[in-house]
């Protein structure tokens, strides 16, 4: 099995195993530690990807993303995002499906599966090498200020079996 597929498996192993007692143990904790419980929240990310490969060497590109997550119950959810990362000569856009678990107040871990784009192959005709099957992973750290959340947030995105991508950024969170 390869490295990404191991870390998602045991990332995915650790939140069931601290997942289930912390679903239970703080179910309805959030709404009462000085913000509102908000069930849907939309954001906008801001940030770079700075992809982990000796062919891409390793430039840096200004990204931007959308995310919309539904909590299911206080400490997790489901949620889908879109990034766009815009680089000197390659553009690529990537769609994921995630699970949201937030293991303490403040604290959003995701993963999920997904797809990426990768733009110039497709405008060349390499079929083969424009779309890519991605994990992703986020964490992200939110800061409440009423509905409003700011949230400085890491990602790594595993493409295929070769490549990764590193994500830095922040977030602007909408509550509703």
């Amino acid at each position: 099995m390869n490295k990404p597929v191991l870390c998602i498996l045991a990332f995915l192993s650790a939140a069931t195993l601290l997942g289930h007692t912390a679903l239970y143990a703080t179910e309805g904790a959030h709404e009462n530690d000085g913000h509102e419980f908000h069930r849907n929240e939309a954001g906008l990310f801001i940030g770079a990807t700075n992809p982990y490969d000796e062919d891409a060497g390793g430039e840096t590109s200004f990204t931007i993303g959308f995310d919309y997550e539904r909590r299911i119950t206080s400490v997790a959810g489901v949620m889908g995002l879109v990034d766009f990362c815009l680089g000197d000569g390659s553009r690529s856009s990537l769609i994921a499906a995630a699970f949201a678990w937030r293991p303490v107040e403040g604290l959003r871990l995701g993963v999920g599966p997904g797809a990426e784009v990768d733009e110039e192959a497709e405008k060349a005709g390499d079929t083969e090498h424009a779309l890519h099957f991605v994990i992703v992973a986020r964490a992200l750290y939110e800061f409440h200020v009423g509905r409003f959340t700011l949230a400085p947030t890491l990602g790594v995105d595993f493409l295929g079996e070769t490549k990764t991508n590193f994500i830095y950024g922040l977030s602007l969170g909408y509550g509703f």
